[in-house]
């Protein structure tokens, strides 16, 4: 897949799920469009119609065939994931993240993730984020401090990390729980066997020869700032 504005591949589809965030979701989109590496193209899914959200992005499509918004037929207000699922229905870029309209990305966030894939051929990779939450992953904390995060329940979020469509795809982003990111992330892990890159975290998943094997990294850089 290619951006037809200047013939850059396009490896990463991001699926932002979006509820009425009008001024947010210009600080999500302009931190994206402040990328050192613009390989992405920004599915914007919004929960239900909404004619102030598609004035609020239409500027951005209208300027950069990078920047496409989709709305839900109907509202869910299930915590964004189905539009989530809607939206991994329709990419088609080797890989996919997931994100809110209302979270944001440091300059070289596409940069050092992509490094780190290519560096160790992953198929899944996750980075260091600042939390908004208090006491995130139970972890008794105030709120905007560094998270150390893992692929694994509570120690995860839906923001942080980039993973081969068709593997998303396969397994599927059916939860609709309140922690469906944590869930997500444990169904792929059961899903492959896992060839950790991570150090000192290892799956504690049987090795199953019928199984296909997938690579799982991490950037410990902090690149995500969670809102």
């Amino acid at each position: 897949m290619r951006d037809p504005a200047n013939l850059s591949p396009i490896e990463l589809t991001i699926i932002a799920a979006s509820y009425q965030n009008y001024r947010s979701v210009h600080v999500l989109i302009h931190s994206l469009l402040c990328q050192t590496l613009q390989n992405w193209h920004l599915l914007l899914v919004h929960d239900g119609p909404d004619p102030q959200m598609r004035a609020e992005v239409g500027r951005y499509v209208e300027s950069n065939p990078r920047i496409e918004m989709l709305e839900t037929p109907t509202r869910h207000n299930d915590y964004g994931h189905s539009p989530r699922g809607y939206g991994l229905d329709r990419a088609i870029s080797e890989f996919i993240m997931f994100t809110n309209d209302d979270n944001y990305y440091v300059p070289k966030f596409t940069e050092y993730m992509f490094k780190r894939i290519r560096r160790q051929k992953l198929d899944l990779v996750i980075c260091n984020m600042i939390h908004s939450h208090r006491n995130p992953g139970r972890i008794w904390r105030d709120d905007y401090h560094v998270f150390d995060s893992l692929p694994k329940k509570w120690r995860i979020d839906i923001g942080n990390f980039i993973i081969r469509r068709s593997i998303a795809q396969e397994v599927g982003f059916d939860s609709r729980a309140y922690d469906a990111d944590g869930v997500f992330i444990e169904k792929v892990i059961g899903h492959y066997n896992i060839e950790s890159k991570i150090p000192d975290w290892f799956s504690d998943h049987p090795h199953v020869p019928t199984k296909k094997t997938i690579r799982l990294g991490k950037e410990a850089r902090v690149l995500y700032i969670h809102n």
